[in-house]
C-alpha cells in the first residue's frame, strides 16, 4: 500500500455522499473509501458499481477504465489526465493506486464526475439569459498572433457578436460585457453578469504557447475548494463566490468543450481548472473558453476566419443547449 493510504473504511452508502440515488441499484452500492494525506479517496470499483459499469485495468496497468453500454471513463494511474465519454477532463486530484485497484478523490467523484454522469444531483433551473464576455479591450489587447499579429481582444469582440446572434437566434437573451473596443476591469465583467442576472457566464480568450507546434481549444471551470488548479500544486484553500456554482460549472464546462471540439474539429485540451477572476467572483455558472492559440499559425488562421468562428459560435451554443436540457431532465 502506498505511503500516506491510512484509516480504510467500509460501507459507505454512496448515494448519501452524492445528495441523491440513481436507482435501486446505486442506492444499495456499498462504497470503499480510504483517507490520502487527510483527503478522502473512493474506491473506483465500487464506484463503477454504483454507475452499473464494469471495472477494468488498461495494459500494462497504468489506467483504469469505467464502461458501461452508455459510457466509458478512462483514468490514468497517479495522474490527473482522465477521459470522460471521449472528452478530456483534468481532475481536482490524481487517481490513486491502491491494492491492485484505484481511488478517486471524493472532491473528484461529488465536483467532476457525478455532475457529468448524473443529472439528478444538479440545481434544477431554467437557463434564458447568457453573458458573453470577450476578453480584454481598450488598453490590454491580450495576446498577439505571430503571423497575423491579430489581437485577441478584437478577435474575440468578432466571435462574441457572432456568438450572440446564434444564441439569440436559438431563443436566449443575451448581453456582452462590452460591445466595443473598451478597457473592462476583470471585477466589473462578473458584476456586470449579476447586475443582469444571466444564468450563464461565457468569457472568451485566445491562448498563447511558448511553443508555436501547441493547439487546440480547452474550457476552464472554477478550481474547486480542496482541488488543484490544472497550471498548479497547491491545493485551493478558500471558497470562492464561484463555488455555490461548482457542479454547474462542471456540467457546462464539459457540454462546451465536448460541442467545441465536434464542431471545428479541433484537437481537445480538455475541460481544465483555474482560479481566474471572472471565474472565482461569478455569482452564477461561469466558463472561460480558451478558443486556440494565437502562437500556432493553424489556430491564429482559424480564428481570423468568420467561417470558423462561425463554428465555434455554433459549437459553444450547442453546448449551452445540452447543459440547459441537462438542467431540465430529471425526475
Amino acid at each position: 500500500m502506498p505511503v500516506g493510504f491510512r484509516c480504510i473504511v467500509f460501507a459507505v452508502l454512496l448515494a448519501v455522499l452524492a445528495g441523491g440515488t440513481v436507482g435501486a441499484q446505486a442506492s444499495k452500492t456499498r462504497v470503499r473509501y480510504v483517507t490520502v494525506d487527510g483527503q478522502r479517496y473512493l474506491v473506483l470499483e465500487d464506484v463503477a458499481a454504483y454507475y452499473g459499469m464494469r471495472f477494468s485495468h488498461t495494459p500494462p496497468g497504468k489506467g483504469v477504465i469505467l464502461q458501461s453500454r452508455y459510457s466509458r471513463l478512462d483514468f490514468a494511474l497517479e495522474s490527473r489526465e482522465s477521459t470522460l465519454n471521449s472528452v478530456g477532463v483534468h481532475l481536482g486530484l490524481p487517481v490513486r493506486s491502491w491494492r491492485g485497484g484505484a481511488v478517486i478523490s471524493d472532491i473528484d467523484f461529488q465536483l467532476t464526475l457525478d455532475p457529468i454522469l448524473r443529472n439528478q444531483c444538479l440545481t434544477q433551473g431554467s437557463v434564458r439569459r447568457v453573458m458573453i464576455d470577450p476578453g480584454h479591450g481598450g488598453k490590454d489587447p491580450g495576446t498577439r498572433g505571430d503571423q497575423l499579429k491579430q489581437e485577441e481582444k478584437a478577435v474575440m469582440l468578432a466571435l462574441a457578436k457572432q456568438l450572440q446572434a446564434e444564441l439569440v437566434r436559438r431563443g436566449y437573451e443575451v448581453a456582452l460585457t462590452r460591445n466595443s473596443d473598451q478597457t473592462l476591469d476583470l471585477s466589473r465583467r462578473p458584476a456586470l453578469a449579476a447586475q443582469w442576472r444571466a444564468d450563464v457566464f461565457v468569457s472568451l480568450h485566445a491562448n498563447y504557447a511558448g511553443t508555436a507546434s501547441v493547439r487546440g481549444i480547452e474550457t476552464f471551470r472554477l478550481t474547486p475548494k480542496g482541488g488543484l488548479s490544472s497550471y498548479g500544486n497547491n491545493p485551493n484553500s478558500v471558497t470562492r463566490p464561484g463555488n455555490a456554482c461548482d457542479r454547474r460549472n462542471t456540467r457546462l464546462a464539459y457540454e462546451v468543450q465536448k460541442a467545441l471540439v465536434a464542431a471545428t474539429g479541433a484537437p481537445d485540451r480538455g475541460v481544465r481548472q483555474a482560479n481566474f477572476q471572472v471565474l472565482r467572483e461569478a455569482t452564477c455558472p461561469a466558463i472561460l473558453v480558451e478558443t486556440g492559440f494565437m502562437s500556432n499559425s493553424q489556430d491564429e488562421r482559424a480564428l481570423g476566419s468568420a467561417a470558423y468562428r462561425t463554428k465555434i459560435a455554433g459549437g459553444i451554443a450547442d453546448g449551452i443547449d445540452r447543459y440547459r436540457q441537462a438542467l431540465a431532465n430529471q425526475p
